[in-house]
C-alpha cells in the first residue's frame, strides 16, 4: 500500500504564512492539517510522525526531506528589503517581549540595524537568502530556481495573493479561497531605519539572492510546476467542508441561537461574548451567512491561539 502524500506549506517568516494556514485549516479544518513546528520548538517532532496531509510551520524544506513523499510544496515570497524591516521591527519592536530578548541575548542592538547584522550572525542567516533556503536548501538563486524548477512548487507573492490563493485552490479543491490578511502592523511597520541609505545599502547585497528569485516569481504572478499534476494520494475529502457539522447541528436554532452556539463550540466562550452579539445582528441583517459566520469564528479562534 502506497505511504499518502503530503502537502507541505513553508512557512518562511514575515510572508504571510498565518494567513495560509488560516485558509488551510477554513477549508479542511484542523483534524486534517499540522502547523506546529515553529522556532522555538527544540527538538523538532520527528515529520514521519505526523500523520495529517497538510504539514506547516517555520521550517524549511531540509527538514522535511527524510520524508520522501510530499506532493507538492507550497509558500509565499515577500519583496526582500520589505521582509527584512518587518523582521527587524519584529525581533526589536515586537509583541512577542521573548522574542525580543532572545535577540537582544544574541547581541541585537535595536538602536543599529547595521552594527546588529554584523556582529549577530543568526540574524545575517535570517536575511541573506533565507527565501531561497526555506524553499530549496540554497541560498543561491541559480541553485534555489533550478530545484524549484525541477520540484512540485506552488510559489505566490505577498502582492498578487489571489493568484496564489487560486492556483493552491484548483490544485486542492479548496472550496473558500479568500486569503485572509493578518499581522498588518508588522507587514506594514516602517520606521527611519528603512529611508537610511547606509542600511538599504547593506540589505540589497545581502539580499541579492533572493531578491532574484523574487523578481522571477513575481514577473510570473503566481509559479505553478506543471509536475504537480492531480493530487490523488492526499487522503483529503472531495467534499472538503469543515464547517458541516455545525451547520446541520444547528439547523434548528434561530439566528440569535446560533450566534451563541457558535460562540460557544468553536470559540469555547473564551472570546470577548460581543462577538457572538455581532454576529447576531449580522445574521438578522442579512448581510452574513451561518457559514460565514462559523469560517470567521475559526479566524478568531487560531488566530488567538483557541486552535492550535
Amino acid at each position: 500500500m502506497s505511504t499518502p502524500l503530503k502537502v507541505i506549506a513553508l512557512h518562511i517568516p514575515k510572508t504571510a504564512g498565518t494567513s495560509l494556514r488560516l485558509m488551510l485549516r477554513k477549508n479542511f479544518g484542523t483534524e486534517m492539517t499540522w502547523w506546529g513546528i515553529d522556532n522555538k520548538e527544540d527538538p523538532r517532532p520527528d515529520p514521519k510522525t505526523i500523520k495529517t496531509p497538510i504539514i506547516g510551520g517555520h521550517a524549511p524544506l531540509d527538514y522535511y526531506r527524510q520524508l520522501e513523499n510530499f506532493a507538492l510544496m507550497i509558500s509565499t515570497l515577500r519583496e526582500p528589503i520589505s521582509r527584512a524591516f518587518s523582521f527587524w521591527h519584529y525581533i526589536t519592536m515586537g509583541s512577542d517581549q521573548n522574542v525580543v530578548d532572545q535577540w537582544e541575548d544574541r547581541g541585537v542592538d535595536r538602536k543599529n540595524l547595521i552594527a546588529s547584522i554584523e556582529r549577530v550572525s543568526e540574524l545575517r542567516a535570517e536575511l541573506a537568502g533565507q527565501q531561497c533556503f526555506y524553499l530549496t536548501g540554497f541560498r543561491e538563486y541559480a541553485k534555489a530556481r533550478a530545484v524549484i524548477k525541477s520540484g512540485r512548487y506552488i510559489v505566490g507573492v505577498m502582492t498578487r495573493l489571489p493568484l496564489f490563493a487560486g492556483a493552491i485552490a484548483e490544485t486542492l479543491g479548496m472550496r473558500f479561497r479568500r486569503f485572509p490578511l493578518t499581522n498588518e502592523g508588522s507587514r506594514n511597520a516602517k520606521d527611519s531605519v528603512s529611508s537610511d541609505r547606509c542600511v538599504l545599502a547593506l540589505l540589497k547585497e545581502l539580499t541579492r539572492e533572493d531578491r532574484m528569485l523574487y523578481a522571477d516569481i513575481d514577473a510570473a504572478g503566481v509559479y505553478a510546476s506543471n509536475r504537480v499534476g492531480t493530487l490523488t494520494r492526499l487522503n483529503l475529502p472531495e467534499a472538503t467542508d469543515p464547517f458541516g457539522k455545525y451547520l446541520v447541528d444547528s439547523e434548528p436554532l434561530g439566528d440569535a441561537e446560533f450566534a451563541n452556539y457558535a460562540y460557544k463550540e468553536i470559540l469555547g466562550t473564551q472570546a470577548p461574548p460581543r462577538i457572538a452579539t455581532l454576529w447576531k445582528e449580522r445574521l438578522q441583517a442579512g448581510k452574513v451567512e451561518r457559514r460565514d459566520i462559523c469560517a470567521e469564528a475559526f479566524e478568531v479562534a487560531i488566530l488567538n491561539g483557541l486552535i492550535n
